[in-house]
């Protein structure tokens, strides 16, 4: 609800109350619909037409408050809400430009409560306000399927997933995909790897979704790489969406630190997914197939399938669960001349005999499936 948010909005003086539901509709939409939780606060930028500031800042607080966790501005009255929802707002001059990558100067704070519970102004950190600057990237460049920006991004920073030093699993599937890949990731460590995991979303900081060794990138390394990945947006005119200057982000944190082993799951999808620009994967993945997003990828799991098969490449071999339709997916490998389709029994015997065990005891999976 919108009482949940702080929300602040200049309306043009002549604006009647139509209008005004219908932009403050508009601010609810993009807060909804497009990503929009960070580490903390949220800002949305703001947004010009002809000189005359719709939304001067639609200023999204109270998402995720410290620590990570979600909290809720205490609910006012009517009057003081509307009140506090049209005050002007001034105080957060954040601009973004007919380029949407271009950094801002501008000095921005976050209040925080004192030991006496008044409200004081902290500075945002870089990292803070790069983040906020990725949280905003769709309301200014829509979403659209293809590979288009990714393919300019990746090979912008050198194709890092392509370089022969770097093994990359790649992984697609209904469910169980996050489970995989991060249950791949702990094996590879502990095999002395230097693995790299990419996955999506988050739960309470932005940089759970890239992780080396079992640990999540510091700010520090953030600030470093999303700064880089800005840049060659603005000097190449890419307009990349948040998944894509995430992706590349990982990419390129991963090849600057040395990573072994690429742990990579998709985030809609496989064909059109932004991960799917890499050429050569060590080994592909499919977890299992279902209905969902069925306006996107098809309307039956064999069509789904063949969207998530899209993460199949020449010579190349795949690994499929047991809850996906193995002809369709099999008809799918040999057509994209896969050097060989497996099942899980095919590597570990039948499911009876698939027995965990450590030091005496035998115990069962409780998610055997995944695993």
């Amino acid at each position: 609800p919108i009482s949940s948010c702080m929300l602040r909005c200049t309306m043009p003086p002549s604006s009647s109350l139509p209008l005004t539901l219908l932009c403050l509709a508009v601010v609810q939409s993009f807060a909804l619909q497009s990503t929009l939780f960070a580490d903390s606060s949220i800002a949305m930028a703001s947004y010009g037409t002809r000189g005359t500031t719709i939304f001067r800042s639609a200023f999204v607080r109270s998402f995720v408050g410290g620590g990570g966790r979600l909290t809720r501005r205490a609910t006012h009255n009517n009057r003081s809400n509307t009140q506090h929802l049209f005050r002007s707002s001034s105080s957060f001059p954040l601009h973004l430009s007919s380029s949407t990558m271009r950094s801002s100067s501008s000095s921005t704070s976050s209040p925080e409560e004192s030991a006496n519970g008044v409200k004081e102004q902290r500075e945002w950190s870089n990292y803070e306000k790069l983040v906020r600057k990725l949280y905003m990237t769709n309301l200014f460049n829509p979403v659209k399927l293809g590979l288009e920006n990714m393919d300019k991004l990746h090979k912008s920073i050198g194709s890092p997933m392509d370089q022969p030093d770097i093994s990359v699993i790649h992984i697609a599937g209904s469910n169980g995909k996050g489970s995989v890949a991060l249950k791949t990731a702990n094996t590879l460590r502990l095999a002395d790897y230097k693995v790299g995991l990419f996955v999506s979303p988050h739960i309470s900081s932005f940089r759970e979704r890239i992780q080396i060794n079992g640990e999540p990138l510091s700010e520090a390394q953030v600030e470093k790489y999303l700064k880089e990945i800005y840049d060659i947006c603005e000097e190449q005119e890419i307009p990349a969406t948040f998944f894509e200057v995430t992706t590349a982000l990982a990419f390129r944190a991963f090849a600057q630190e040395g990573v072994e082993v690429v742990v990579l799951e998709t985030g809609l999808g496989g064909r059109l997914d932004a991960t799917n620009v890499i050429k050569h994967p060590a080994l592909s993945i499919i977890t299992s197939i279902g209905l969902e997003h069925t306006r996107i990828l098809g309307d039956t799991v064999e069509l789904i399938a063949l969207e998530k098969g899209g993460i199949i490449k020449e010579g190349r071999p795949v690994l499929v669960g047991n809850n996906v339709p193995f002809e369709t997916l099999k008809q799918c490998a040999e057509e994209k001349k896969a050097s060989q389709i497996y099942q899980c029994e095919d590597l570990l015997g039948p499911e009876e005999e698939q027995i965990m065990i450590e030091g005496k005891e035998t115990f069962e999976d409780y998610d055997a499936e995944n695993s």
